[in-house]
């Protein structure tokens, strides 16, 4: 059925809803925009930008007031998603004084209702989130796995569902996500016939190509972030840290040198801890166990035995080892003592080895939520 046609505002009505937004803006802790700049973005006559500013400071108060309107507006939209709430000690170092710090906890704790609550507001935002960048859908056990119990399972997996469209929309909307990712950690783009070899199809590498090119900044942008996905890598597999002399050869310019550096010694002191090939069985073995009592709390038991900690910044897709082997021409051994050989095609990839095959789900679920922070 047609939608009935609406009467346009006349230029007191207009006048009106363009104060409301100023004063919604001042309430939101938002920073006014200029006279210009409303005329250029918002298109508003002098009139109209005035009438803006003007309900605008009307309702914002003092600089320290909007900046506790902002904070607070933020505390609500994290609990309003289910993220967790930051501590004190957290905010104090992003730059939050004292009274920021304070009104935001507060927000938060009036916001976020019970813990049950947040539970599933959290399960909901990532099953949305998933979907959104098209990732497949966590099996049941993936989700048992990491916490999820009855009804936070049943909030993802509905969730997941309502958002996800159709099935050529997943496509593209995964194959824009493998490109935000490919960009974000310096990978050169693939040409638009490699895509179609992968088995991309036109529109889904046009989604690909389009995403890399508006994600990937400058080509300074791209070294330096070449330089911090090369040194995590390598500090991950306990390869040794490239000189400067080394970096100066393979291109890198002294700022891109600098982040490598940095980024290495960061990595090497992270705590990842990788399984033997007993320890995968072992792991695959539980998993088919439990899948036929359907009792899962074994697999945490044996994961905290082991020490094991996520890592998904370490995780490499196949196009990432592609890359790295122009760079790395020599065998390196991480800290379990498995070589790892850049250039052999029988090497086993990280991302089809039996213990992170197990958590494919787990882990491209966490590998698109690191979009939100790259982009």
């Amino acid at each position: 059925m047609p939608r009935k046609p609406t009467n346009p505002l006349t230029p007191d009505q207009l006048l009106n809803k363009i104060r409301k937004s100023g004063k919604q803006a001042a309430r939101d802790g938002r920073t006014c925009h200029d006279k210009e700049t409303l005329k250029v973005k918002r298109g508003y006559t002098d009139e109209q930008a005035d009438a803006y500013i003007s309900a605008f400071n009307e309702t914002a108060g003092t600089p320290q007031e909007q900046v506790i309107k902002k904070v607070r507006k933020a505390a609500q939209a994290a609990a309003a998603h289910g993220t967790s709430c930051p501590t004190k000690e957290v905010l104090l170092k992003k730059g939050y004084t004292v009274q920021a710090a304070d009104a935001y906890l507060s927000a938060y704790e009036a916001a976020k209702g019970t813990d049950e609550k947040q539970t599933i507001r959290k399960a909901r935002q990532a099953a949305q989130a998933a979907a959104t960048h098209g990732v497949p859908c966590p099996t049941k056990e993936a989700l048992i796995i990491k916490g999820y119990n009855k009804q936070t399972l049943d909030t993802y997996l509905s969730a997941y569902q309502a958002s996800k469209g159709t099935d050529e929309e997943q496509a593209i909307r995964r194959a824009r996500t493998a490109a935000q990712v490919a960009a974000a950690k310096g990978v050169s783009c693939m040409t638009k016939e490699a895509l179609i070899k992968s088995g991309y199809t036109e529109k889904t590498s046009d989604a690909y190509l389009s995403a890399y090119q508006a994600t990937k900044g400058t080509d300074e942008e791209q070294t330096i972030r070449k330089a911090r996905t090369v040194a995590q890598v390598t500090a991950a597999h306990g390869a040794p840290c490239l000189t400067k002399e080394e970096l100066i050869k393979k291109g890198y310019t002294e700022q891109a040198s600098e982040v490598y550096f940095t980024t290495y010694e960061k990595s090497k002191k992270s705590k990842t801890t990788r399984l033997t090939k007993e320890q995968e069985l072992q792991l695959q073995s539980l998993l088919n166990q439990s899948s036929e009592i359907n009792d899962y709390s074994c697999i945490a038991s044996f994961l905290d035995s082991l020490g094991y900690e996520e890592s998904t910044s370490l995780l490499l897709t196949e196009q990432d080892e592609q890359y790295l082997a122009e760079l790395l021409d020599e065998e390196v051994t991480n800290s379990n003592g498995l070589l790892f050989n850049f250039n052999s095609a029988e090497t086993t990839s990280l991302t089809t080895s039996g213990f992170l095959s197990s958590f494919d789900e787990v882990g491209e679920m966490d590998a698109s939520t690191d979009i939100y922070n790259l982009r």
